[in-house]
């Protein structure tokens, strides 16, 4: 399960350990969190309970560690595995989800990287593929808001179209609030 205990600036416990997560079925792990306002934030993780595979999942809070509404799916793709959910808040009230899936990219028969935007009015985007290069796995990626809005995505890249010739290199896509492409996949 995801537990969660949250602190104070100097460290000190503001609250007991407590559950994140509200389906138990099956594994839950590798956590995320980001605080998405001063009065909020966002936990994210991969789950059991989508379909034949691992699924994005997600919960919001109060500052006191209290459930804001109940616990989402974040990922629309339900087939294989959906994993490595990581979280980042562009601008107060807005976070974005992007994890890696499988077998989604259309030709890409191993993993993609995809995203989705939850606005501040509680709707939710569309999910989208972040990578643009597709023949073998894009994993592992990473997330962070930029100022003055928008966000950064990076992964782990197998024979990628980059210069770097060891077979693995990092690649990056920028985007701007709402999101779209601010210039193209980078290595």
């Amino acid at each position: 399960s995801i537990q969660a205990r949250i602190f104070d600036g100097d460290g000190v416990p503001v609250t007991e350990q407590f559950q994140v997560n509200t389906l138990t079925a099956g594994k839950q792990v590798r956590p995320d969190v980001v605080w998405d306002s001063p009065a909020s934030f966002v936990v994210a993780w991969e789950g059991h309970g989508d379909g034949d595979g691992y699924g994005i999942w997600g919960q919001r809070f109060n500052a006191a560690g209290q459930p804001l509404g109940v616990e989402f799916q974040v990922n629309t793709y339900t087939s294989s595995n959906q994993r490595w959910a990581r979280l980042a808040s562009p601008a107060e009230g807005v976070f974005v989800v992007a994890w890696q899936s499988a077998g989604e990219a259309g030709n890409d028969p191993d993993y993609s990287i995809h995203a989705r935007p939850r606005f501040s009015n509680g709707d939710w985007g569309d999910q989208f593929r972040v990578n643009t290069f597709t023949t073998s796995g894009q994993m592992y990626p990473d997330i962070v808001g930029i100022v003055p809005g928008g966000f950064v995505v990076v992964w782990q890249s197998q024979g990628s179209a980059g210069t770097d010739s060891s077979g693995r290199s990092i690649q990056s896509q920028r985007f701007s609030w709402p999101p779209n492409p601010a210039g193209t996949e980078t290595q």
